[in-house]
């Protein structure tokens, strides 16, 4: 902690050079280029997921590395950036990321959860409101995460 009850976040400066690299490439396309890229952070976050697990801090820099790896946007429409992929492809994202670090993974589900719930109890307009919102500013949307990075939701 830092101040009283100021919680330490993760620094996305640690991830700096895979942010490099996953923006370079773009997002995934198809359920086999988003399955490796999932691998790829799972490696990642897997390095130093107990050290992260017993200092506490809010995952910020994981949450980025969610963000530029483009895993974030999987489910979304293509027409606002999106991956247009369907639940099957995200249910198997989250496993993937599990494997890395089991809070990311579930962080990355509850994201996926909360981000399509619009398309079930909303209007259409509220959808793709809700969606293009999402997926054009790459926000991050889960009950566990609400603020944690620059204006995520």
């Amino acid at each position: 902690m830092t101040e009283k009850g100021q919680r330490e976040y993760s620094d996305p400066n640690v991830y700096y050079a895979h942010h490099k690299d996953f923006q370079s490439k773009g997002l995934p396309s198809g359920q086999t280029e988003w399955i490796e890229r999932a691998r790829a952070v799972a490696s990642i976050l897997a390095q130093d997921a107990p050290q992260r697990d017993i200092e506490n801090k809010a995952p910020a820099a994981e949450i980025s590395l969610l963000k530029s790896a483009g895993l974030l946007k999987v489910l979304g429409p293509k027409a606002y950036g999106g991956g247009g992929e369907t639940w099957e492809t995200g249910y198997k994202l989250i496993r993937e990321v599990a494997k890395g670090d089991g809070s990311i993974g579930m962080l990355l589900g509850y994201h996926l959860l909360w981000s399509t719930t619009a398309n079930v109890v909303g209007t259409e307009d509220q959808a793709k409101s809700v969606q293009r919102v999402l997926i054009e500013q790459n926000l991050v949307r889960s009950a566990l995460s609400t603020n944690i990075l620059h204006g995520d939701i």
